[in-house]
């Protein structure tokens, strides 16, 4: 009687430790659908894709350096843009923009001088220039309204858009000194009048756009840029009629 008890026994160890395998199994299981489904929720409100808002205000900046070379010389430079603007919707998928960019640029750089009568000598060269554009432009917002249909989206001026931009300088302000020892220092300063500085600027962009939480975002867009330069343009002989460009700007800020 002793081995048909003693086999009873180790038939319902093993049961139940399968039964116990099952079952952690399936806790497993439905701990990672919790886990993805909150990863998902955890997205959505980082990018508010269920929030509608109709109006977006937008203070955004970027600094910016750059290598200045001239006479084999390197120099450096250092600046800051800021960008304000309203995006405001006027259907699903489009939306009209104002704003204005500010761009203020520091840079200082040291020339080799040589004369006849003179040694070698060195020019310091530095300036300031600050400058101000004002700018419109119309965003569609191409995936918008299927994702709306879908479910996936609110209409939150959120997801990849195509836009036409133009933008026109209203201010510019520079601040230049020179200085060497022979002919001293020398300083000066200008403030352009609005009149010469015709040089509107005409851009086609794709770009994204997402929100960052409750008070940021982030706008990232691509394209060409034709700039003209009216007839009373301060630097239009040096310059021609217009330039063209390709432009990649790279935006993060506030967003209420």
């Amino acid at each position: 009687m002793r081995y048909p008890f003693t086999s009873i026994l180790l038939l319902f160890a093993i049961t139940a430790h399968a039964q116990t395998d099952s079952v952690r199994t399936e806790y497993q299981t439905e701990d990672d659908k919790i886990s993805k489904a909150e990863v998902k929720r955890f997205i959505r409100y980082i990018t508010r894709a269920n929030v509608e808002e109709k109006t977006l205000i937008k203070l955004g900046f970027w600094p910016n350096t750059r290598l200045l070379a001239q006479s084999s010389k390197i120099g450096f430079g250092v600046g800051l843009d800021t960008d304000l603007s309203i995006e405001r919707k006027v259907s699903p998928s489009f939306s009209v923009l104002f704003g204005i960019e500010n761009s203020v640029d520091y840079s200082s750089n040291k020339l080799d001088r040589t004369t006849t009568f003179n040694p070698p000598y060195k020019t310091e060269i530095q300036s300031l220039a600050a400058s101000i554009n004002a700018k419109t432009a119309i965003r569609y917002y191409y995936g918008l309204a299927r994702r709306i249909r879908q479910g996936k989206s609110a209409n939150n001026l959120s997801g990849f858009y195509l836009a036409a931009q133009a933008e026109r300088p209203i201010l510019f302000y520079s601040n230049y000194r020179q200085y060497d020892p022979i002919n001293g220092e020398n300083r000066s300063s200008s403030n352009t009048p609005l009149s010469k500085l015709n040089q509107p600027s005409f851009a086609f962009q794709w770009g994204i756009q997402q929100r960052l939480g409750r008070r940021g975002y982030t706008d990232v867009n691509i394209g060409p840029e034709i700039t003209t330069y009216g007839r009373n343009y301060i630097y239009r002989s040096m310059l021609g009629a217009s330039s063209y460009s390709f432009r990649i700007n790279v935006i993060v800020g506030l967003g209420w």
